[in-house]
């Protein structure tokens, strides 16, 4: 039976590092899983500046900043590795933040990291943690910053992790991906369910059924529904004033609402980055507007 054997979590000194470290502390014990954090000193654009002076400031004043964030992270992981009777070894990187993190991901079943807020984060920008997806070597898990507040239980063995999994479905490679990366964590749900929008859903239900078949194979019962959508056609989509995928993330996060579900796992990116960027989709509305821990794999 498969498990995840090593998951990576990212600290940046902010104040979502003690539920994203938390969540990440409870998955890796749900897995027996090693846990390595990773906080990355970004580089700065010294040629963006005016003058010698402004830049030997500007620097000065990024490394202090820098410092003092690491210091922070440090102090986080003596305290939470401690009360988790686990060891949490920290890496330490320089450059961009999201090539650097894919990078180190390719020795990992699993990225950690919180949520983009608008509000509090400077450096795990939107479309930071969209390159990450783009180009990590694992699933991204992501820990929505309204969790923030939350209390993160332990994982108590012998008890699911998750109460109920909602798998988003598409007959897409991304999909195919996301779910067979996230088998061991959909094991330790209490129920499972998976969704699929579709403007053919007799088709739709004869896939369905070999999914829901391919994970009862990996011993995961699972319910499946097929949800009636049409895809907007390309003239829609330019001419529409709002995104034309966007009604889909937002039934997927209701949905999630309704049924108490904990864990939503989904594709990334099944149209180019660009596509969604520029006439709308379900990923990058998600990342934006999510309200429970998403899984997502390109």
């Amino acid at each position: 039976m498969s498990t995840m054997k090593r998951m990576l979590v990212t600290l940046g000194g902010g104040a979502a590092d003690a539920s994203v470290l938390a969540t990440a502390i409870r998955l890796a014990h749900s897995q027996s899983a090693e846990l390595v954090a990773a906080h990355v000193h970004e580089t700065f654009p010294v040629e963006a500046m005016m003058t010698a002076e402004a830049a030997t400031y500007a620097i000065e004043q990024m490394r202090m900043a820098e410092e003092a964030a690491q210091a922070r992270v440090e102090a986080l992981l003596r305290e939470r590795s401690a009360a988790a009777g686990m060891q949490i070894p920290l890496r330490v990187l320089k450059g961009e933040l999201a090539s650097e993190v894919a990078t180190l991901s390719a020795a990992f079943d699993l990225v950690i990291t919180g949520q983009h807020d608008p509000d509090r984060s400077a450096r795990w920008t939107l479309d930071a943690q969209e390159r990450l997806l783009m180009s990590a070597h694992t699933p991204v898990y992501f820990v929505p910053f309204i969790a923030r507040s939350a209390e993160i239980a332990p994982f108590v063995p012998d008890q699911p992790l998750f109460e109920r999994a909602l798998i988003a479905w598409a007959p897409q490679r991304e999909s195919s991906i996301a779910v067979r990366s996230a088998l061991p964590l959909l094991r330790v749900a209490r129920r499972v369910q998976i969704v699929s929008y579709t403007g053919e859903p007799e088709v739709a239900n004869a896939r369905l059924e070999k999914m829901t078949h391919y994970l009862r194979l990996h011993d995961i019962e699972a319910e499946a529904r097929a949800i009636a959508w049409r895809e907007p056609t390309l003239a829609a989509r330019l001419l529409g004033a709002d995104a034309p995928d966007a009604p889909i993330a937002e039934s997927l996060l209701s949905l999630a609402a309704d049924t108490g579900a904990d864990l939503l796992v989904t594709g990334a990116y099944g149209h180019s980055r660009a596509w969604e960027l520029a006439l709308g989709g379900v990923t990058h509305t998600l990342i934006r507007s999510m309200t429970l821990p998403v899984i997502m794999m390109h």
